[in-house]
């Protein structure tokens, strides 16, 4: 996860079977509006037919 350019949160999956490999992560992050949260792969690449990536962000309280 990156929060306006700079990485928050990482996962990792390192399957050799690239038909088993998935990766998962969770975090608390404050936000001010404005800012730009985003997914990003830093390296490899993506595999086979599944190019799929979810983020589900709540708005826990606000500031």
């Amino acid at each position: 996860l990156v929060l306006n350019g700079w990485p928050v949160i990482s996962a990792f999956a390192g399957d050799q079977d690239v038909t088993r490999e998935a990766a998962t992560n969770a975090g608390l992050v404050t936000m001010e509006r404005g800012d730009k949260a985003y997914l990003k792969l830093e390296r490899g690449n993506l595999m086979g037919g599944w190019k799929f990536s979810t983020f589900s962000g709540f708005l826990v309280f606000p500031l």
